[in-house]
């Protein structure tokens, strides 16, 4: 009998061009500035995901793009109404509002085809969360941005987030493990996505040649 074939399906997203952006020497102002800027630069010919880590971010992040963005904006976090938050789902998922606002609580199971710009407005939990909230975008195959928005001061917001919930000792160590592993891919010097696809497991992943790091890295 002749050996079987095995194909695996790489996790490359090759249709996505992943920005950092260090916001070390930032206020929350200026943070939610840049934002704008990117949603003014890249967010104009689809829909728009920000993932804030808090639903007080979530909170503030909408209220100030909904003066600058009127009747575009909604938002979801897990301690909304259940009615509120379908419908606000709804409305995005149907194109009645463009910029949709969230914490993890949305995306899983989410299929919208012309997301062109998602944003972390802070540092991610894991790496497991970052690829799948840059997933929401170019899901039609087409060129997207995922912009992540990054201080040293995210890592302690998102240690005391872990630390608050009931975990036990070696579920929290591995929390903050992968914690970590965002820190490192963030706050290092090569291809973002290749770092991402190699903490996910997949071996020998190419660089994406069009991320922050591959730019920076190709003019010297």
């Amino acid at each position: 009998m002749d050996e079987p074939e095995v194909y695996v399906n790489s996790l490359e997203r090759s249709n996505l061009i992943l920005i950092r952006e260090d916001c070390s020497t930032m206020t929350i102002k200026r943070r939610l500035s840049r934002l704008k800027y990117h949603l003014k630069k890249y967010g104009k010919e689809g829909r728009v995901v920000i993932y804030c880590a808090t639903r007080k971010h979530v909170d503030l992040v909408t209220n100030y793009l909904s003066d600058r963005f009127p009747g575009e904006v909604v938002k979801c976090h897990a301690y909304m109404d259940p009615d509120k938050r379908l419908r606000n789902e709804t409305k995005f998922i149907r194109n009645q509002k463009r910029i949709m606002v969230a914490t993890t609580a949305f995306g899983m199971g989410v299929d919208v085809p012309d997301i062109r710009l998602v944003v972390h407005f802070e540092l991610p939990l894991s790496v497991i969360d970052y690829y799948q909230q840059i997933g929401r975008a170019g899901r039609d195959g087409k060129k997207s941005r995922c912009v992540l928005l990054y201080a040293p001061e995210d890592r302690d917001q998102n240690v005391n987030i872990l630390c608050k919930e009931d975990y036990d000792e070696s579920l929290q160590k591995l929390l903050l493990d992968r914690l970590d592993e965002m820190v490192r891919i963030v706050t290092g010097k090569v291809c973002i996505m290749q770092q991402v696809l190699t903490a996910l497991g997949e071996k020998k992943p190419n660089t994406c040649r069009h991320c922050t790091n591959c730019q920076r890295n190709r003019r010297g």
